[in-house]
């Protein structure tokens, strides 16, 4: 049998695995691990899968287990005079649970069956369950199985329904007190109500008929309560202190299928118990775990996660009723919550850690172990480390967990960083010293450190200010030897700092690290040591400033602008130069820049002063064009800059009646670093210039107005008059673009009592839409079909001998009776030359 485990602080985490083939439980017990295996085949005659419990001595280099012989028999029958009884032992997870204590080991086969018959009936094969005991020689055995029982089944069908434990399932959980006394638990006792029964750790004895009777057995009495019918009390069990009767211990019990819990319905409240003391108050605490706790989502379905309660012990009338901390798992279908385990106090700072398995969480599936540290307010909100299943295959790691057994050498480290509070710029090197100790159980005789000394490590690689004077190299990397002789070393290094051209920032705090590891370590028969304690320590030190006793500027920004920009026009190349002054009155600003917001078409050209040679970016923040400009690193006290910054703007089409330009100084200075916010408004102005030109083809239309030309009323259209087509040319001059320009077209329509010019159609070129008051084509002619009335019109009209037209277009007179009409053509955006072509008749 292969050998894992995992280590972390010293304290050996033994986690159980369940999968297909087996299920394990593991525990430390001196220097050797006890291993049950619930479905490993033994020797025993006729058995399949009965279970076993090894022994595996624990050392550095491995070793193999030993299995221990608890029981080497296979079904066993026994008779009482007419009543038969059998064991059976195939599939009965012997090994299930297993425990120590001193030197005795205790295992539980909790599905082993039990039958008793006669010749007429039987008791019903049934799993009642049974625990064995070993001394530490692996001498003495003895088998303890109370729920055995010899009454057939008309026997609890007429009255001994209350007393039924035919499915105890006894060791299905169990503890044993420091006194030596195992608590079983029995979930399936009493029609699934409760058993739990506890008794000396010593050696009941077995009789020839495979019943016991042990003196010191105690068994619940309160089983016939309704609220406890199948709430499978029993399913987890552990023993703490609440009474402050330290002569007596109290049981946890865990009831997960109980109608009333404080957990969720169907979490399963209660599967996993565990006491400890978590605050450090010296009192017992109680953790709870419910692994098919629900908890609902952002998407406000509900999945099935995990949850694990803590309760902490205080004084109130009812401190268990709320619980103080709730730890909610992550993984869907994880199980989070499915065994717990207090680990003792692995970081060494004063306070019991715990360990939480969820069997199927993972990216695999495969299963998780998280770690929670305790502190005075209970646990840590987040798991301080994660232990991921090292299998390839689905394993269910983290299905059982035992823990706080400590084996393995522990070294704690306490160390010490020495820099300067602040550095002097003109000085520029300065001093740091580091020191280390060592202290704990079990040290080595030479302890090798791997140690890292990093300078200004907030920063990145390149932007770091100091540097180590040796190398020129922002970091070191050394070891450092100690011994329980010498278990204490300094070292001291010279640093610098950079030329303070050669970088910006001069505010932040410059971070010095050490970190620490163990060398990699091989000696002969002893286990890796274990490293904790200040694994990591920084200080901080900053440059000294020109900003009085407390070395922090208070600047006092100014800014104020103009542009000569009376307007700008639409539709025209601007360019636009914005004239700033930017004043400090305070302490220097550092890493000061002049920022400007574009509007919309605005591009940055250039930036001039006569002052000073400036630096000035484009760039973009969350979709808003920007121009920063270098004004000062520091911008000193009593400073005054003027700059121009030109500008060129178009694509003013969309824009309202103004623009704006927003301006404002900006420092990295913790106090005071902005100056206020200057906002220059332009207006916008439109100039265009429309042209309208316009022909008429033919220019001299002669009409014949003899009654003798329409006697036969004929439907050709210039049978009746000739076709007159005006066009019409309009053009934008620019510079702006205009938009809804309409052009009216008027025409004298009638002359006395019929037309005298009609339209037939109108086309157009560019982006124009016509319409008229008057319909096209109204007689109808050179049309099949034509209207004979509107033909009568035109016949009227001609014979009124109109020999000319005058000024058509404003034919006003009422007494002639002419009549003038309008065409209406209407353009959404002129900027180009646009072409209408009318034809009349």
């Amino acid at each position: 049998m292969s050998q894992k485990s995992i280590q972390i602080f010293g304290s050996l985490i033994i986690v159980g695995l369940f999968s297909r083939y087996n299920h394990l439980f593991f525990f430390f017990s001196s220097i050797n691990v006890v291993v049950g295996a619930p479905r490993a085949n033994t020797s025993q005659p006729g058995v399949i899968e009965a279970g076993a419990v090894y022994l595996c001595p624990w050392k550095p280099n491995g070793s193999n287990c030993i299995p221990i012989e608890f029981d080497t028999e296979g079904d066993q029958v026994r008779k009482s005079g007419v009543i038969t009884m059998k064991t059976f032992k195939s599939k009965q997870w012997f090994g299930a649970s297993v425990n120590t204590w001193k030197q005795s080991i205790m295992a539980c086969a909790p599905l082993q069956h039990w039958n008793a018959m006669d010749n007429k009936e039987e008791a019903t094969k049934t799993p009642v369950g049974s625990c064995f005991l070993v001394t530490g020689d692996h001498q003495n055995f003895s088998e303890y199985s109370p729920c055995r029982d010899i009454h057939l089944h008309s026997a609890y069908k007429s009255g001994l329904s209350g007393n039924d434990k035919r499915y105890c399932e006894i060791g299905f959980s169990f503890t044993i007190s420091p006194s030596g006394r195992p608590m079983l638990g029995a979930p399936g006792g009493y029609y699934f109500t409760v058993a739990l029964s506890e008794v000396e750790a010593k050696y009941p004895r077995s009789s020839s008929t495979l019943l016991w009777h042990v003196n010191s057995e105690l068994v619940t009495e309160d089983y016939r309560l309704k609220k406890y019918k199948d709430g499978y009390r029993g399913y987890s069990v552990a023993l703490g202190e609440f009474n402050e009767d330290s002569t007596s211990p109290e049981y946890v019990v865990g009831i997960p299928n109980m109608s009333l819990t404080q957990g969720a319905v169907a979490s399963y409240f209660g599967h996993t118990v565990a006491v400890a003391d978590i605050n450090g108050d010296g009192k017992d605490d109680i953790l709870v775990g419910a692994p098919l706790f629900m908890e609902r989502r952002s998407d406000g379905k509900l999945y099935e996660v995990g949850r694990v309660y803590l309760y902490l012990q205080r004084r109130s009338p009812r401190p268990y009723r709320t619980p103080w901390q709730k730890l909610t798992g992550t993984d869907i279908y994880g199980r989070f919550g499915m065994a717990i385990a207090p680990l003792g106090d692995i970081d060494q700072d004063g306070y019991i850690d715990i360990a939480i398995g969820a069997p199927f969480a993972g990216q695999d599936g495969g299963g998780q172990v998280y770690i929670y540290r305790g502190h005075s307010e209970g646990l840590s909100a987040s798991p301080s480390q994660i232990l991921k299943n090292p299998f390839s295959e689905s394993a269910g790691f983290g299905f059982a967990i035992r823990g706080a057994s400590d084996i393995d050498p522990m070294i704690i480290l306490k160390a010490h960083l020495s820099i300067p509070d602040v550095i002097d710029s003109e000085m520029k090197t300065f001093n740091i010293q580091m020191c280390v100790g060592i202290s704990g159980k079990k040290i080595p005789l030479e302890i090798e450190l791997n140690t890292e000394l990093q300078l200004d490590h907030m920063k990145q690689k390149f932007g770091r200010r100091v540097f180590l004077q040796q190398t020129n190299q922002p970091s070191q990397l050394f070891q450092l030897k100690l011994s329980k002789k010498i278990p204490l070393i300094c070292k001291n290094v010279t640093a610098y700092l950079r030329d303070q051209a050669d970088f910006k920032d001069k505010l932040s705090a410059i971070v010095v690290s050490l970190n620490f590891s163990l060398a990699s370590f091989s000696r002969a028969g002893i286990l890796q040591p274990i490293l904790s304690g200040q694994l990591m320590v920084q200080e901080q030190t900053r440059i000294i400033l020109d900003c009085g006793e407390d070395n922090i500027c208070i600047p006092d920004l100014k800014l104020s602008a103009h542009t000569n920009e009376a307007f700008l026009l639409i539709g025209a190349e601007n360019v636009v130069l914005i004239q700033i002054t930017a004043t400090n009155a305070g302490e220097g600003a550092y890493e000061t820049e002049l920022i400007v917001e574009l509007p919309f078409g605005a591009y940055f050209q250039r930036a001039n002063s006569s002052a000073q040679k400036l630096s000035c970016n484009f760039r973009k923040e969350n979709e808003t064009k920007l121009v920063a400009c270098e004004v000062g690193n520091p911008m000193k006290s009593h400073t005054e800059i003027k700059l121009d910054l030109e500008l060129s703007i178009s694509q003013l089409e969309d824009a309202n009646s103004s623009i704006v330009f927003v301006l404002q100084l900006k420092s990295k200075n913790t106090l005071n670093p902005n100056s206020n916010i200057e906002r220059l408004q332009v207006p916008l102005k439109v100039d265009a210039q429309v042209e309208l030109f316009g022909i008429s083809i033919p220019a001299v239309a002669v009409v014949s107005w003899t009654v003798e030309d329409f006697k036969n009323k004929s439907n050709e259209v210039y049978d009746y008059g000739p076709k007159i087509e005006h066009i019409y040319r309009l053009h934008n001059a620019g510079p702006s673009t205009v938009s809804g320009a309409d052009l009216l077209v008027h025409f004298p329509s009638h002359f006395w009592k019929g037309f005298l010019l009609y339209i037939t159609r109108v086309s157009t070129e560019g982006n124009i839409i016509c319409s008229s008051t008057n319909e096209t084509n109204p007689p109808k002619v050179g049309l099949s079909g034509g209207t004979t009335g509107n033909k009568d019109l035109l016949h009227n009209a001609r014979t009124s001998h109109l020999h000319s037209l005058i000024n058509p277009w404003n034919i006003q007179d009422k007494d002639s009776k002419t009549s003038p009409s309008y065409h209406k053509l209407k353009s959404s955006i002129l900027p180009y030359l646009e072409v209408v072509v009318v034809p009349l008749h």
